[in-house]
């Protein structure tokens, strides 16, 4: 009876064991996005071969940075949707990395229910959580951005997973998708990010702006919060070769905070971070 009870003890022990690595497995795994150097989800949900069955993964963000790129140090929305049709239960793997395959800018959790950060090496990854991904055939995972401080290139990766909701790793799709964003400051023959400068800064009536132009442009200037969203507009029109200096006035409607300086020319824009008291 001894012998009996020892061989019960052990298979609950063995089920037990069992049904924590399913559960542990259904939630995100740092490491599969498909950016360089890394797998995806077909190292384990293997069962059809990559982005095939009608099925995709989309990366989006908000504000839209695919037309004019990111504003150094601003802060951004990023949508990852995965879809395909009749599928209820969906998964996802993201990675944000320089051209050096760095982190690119900082991640952040917008709803703990659905995401949480994971890291892979050095590398920091957003992943979903258990059965954070139903949906009916897509599920969309957002989260947060901040950009880089500096100018440079990105490359935002994702691999999905559209499972079948057997708590197995068979007949389960797997999608990936790749979005390549660059800062919005140009340097053209302007080398703006060289000779563009603010004083005071901090600053509260007023901030001075001094930049110098190679040529004859078209030059504007607006104030905006971290998150994009533009506060004010202080001048448009075309402009001389050579140095200038601009005081600009700050509205009293802007409230004491952090905020980014933005002096476009000919459609380049560089940014300046500005304090105002």
């Amino acid at each position: 009876m001894t012998k009996a009870l020892r061989i019960s003890i052990a298979g609950s022990v063995l089920i037990l064991s069992l049904s924590s690595a399913r559960v542990l497995q259904n939630n995100g795994i740092a490491g599969y996005t498909n950016s360089p150097g890394e797998q995806n989800c077909t190292a384990c949900h293997n069962s059809f071969a990559l982005n095939s069955g009608g099925g995709s993964v989309t990366i989006s963000t908000t504000p839209s940075i695919t037309a004019s790129g990111y504003t150094p140090g601003a802060t951004y929305t990023v949508d990852v949707t995965v879809s395909k049709t009749g599928v209820s239960l969906f998964g996802f793997g993201t990675e944000i990395l320089t051209s050096t395959n760095t982190n690119a800018g900082t991640i952040s959790v917008l709803n703990s229910a659905q995401t949480k950060l994971l890291n892979s090496g050095s590398r920091r990854n957003i992943v979903h959580q258990l059965n954070g991904g139903t949906g009916t055939d897509s599920k969309t995972f957002s989260f947060q951005w901040v950009a880089p401080a500096t100018a440079g290139s990105a490359t935002i990766y994702a691999a999905g997973l559209a499972a079948n909701g057997n708590n197995q790793n068979s007949s389960d799709y797997v999608y990936t998708a790749s979005l390549p964003i660059s800062s919005s400051v140009g340097l053209k023959e302007y080398e703006l990010s060289a000779t563009v400068s603010l004083y005071p800064n901090p600053a509260r009536e007023s901030v001075t702006l001094s930049y110098r132009l190679g040529k004859d442009a078209l030059v504007a200037c607006s104030l905006s919060g971290l998150n994009g969203q533009r506060v004010a507009d202080f001048y448009s029109g075309q402009q001389a070769a050579g140095e200038h200096e601009q005081t600009l006035p700050i509205p009293s409607s802007v409230q004491s905070g952090l905020y980014l300086l933005h002096l476009t020319v000919d459609g380049q824009t560089t940014s300046r971070r500005l304090i105002i008291r």
